[in-house]
């Protein structure tokens, strides 16, 4: 309680823990993805139109294009959307400079997860990235990069499970 009445923070510590974490699962997803882009480089197993790392946070684009990981059902799709988004503002604004990036994000969403034709009414769910979501992505990035150091290494493939 002494740490709380020090620190010049006077807002939830919940909600602050939260954005860290939100903050450190998409930097982990960028990272990862942006290493079997590497490592596909490296391996010589590239396609011919990625010839380096892109410098972009858009980790969707860099999970189906460069990387050539699998593309995966809406709900991963929006994760990783998500992480983007995260990435894209953390540590600047509290909201998109202009609308242009605002509806960039919404028309994303939409081809992502569509809503019913017809509806009149079209409101979105706020999602967030629980630790199962960000797990199993980070899981199937890393056991590529695993596969790819081998093959390209000749070493043992890892699996990159934990335990």
């Amino acid at each position: 309680m002494a740490l709380k009445q020090e620190l010049p923070f006077g807002g939830t510590p919940g909600i602050a823990v939260h954005e860290a974490f939100l903050r450190e699962v998409s930097t982990a997803l960028e990272l990862i993805i942006k290493a079997v882009i590497a490592m596909r480089i490296e391996a010589q197993l590239a396609p011919a139109n990625v010839t380096r790392v892109r410098t972009s946070h858009d980790v969707l684009s860099l999970w189906e294009s460069d990387a050539g990981l699998p593309v995966q059902p809406p709900e991963d799709r929006m994760t990783l959307a998500l992480a983007y988004s995260i990435l894209r503002w953390a540590g600047r604004y509290a909201a998109p400079t202009n609308d242009g990036i605002y509806e960039e994000e919404r028309q994303l969403e939409e081809v992502i997860a569509p809503f019913p034709k017809g509806a009149t009414l079209k409101v979105r769910r706020g999602r967030s990235i629980s630790w199962d979501q960000f797990d199993r992505l980070y899981s199937i990035a890393s056991r590529e990069f695993w596969r790819l150091h081998a093959t390209r290494w000749g070493d043992e493939p890892m699996t990159g499970e934990r335990g």
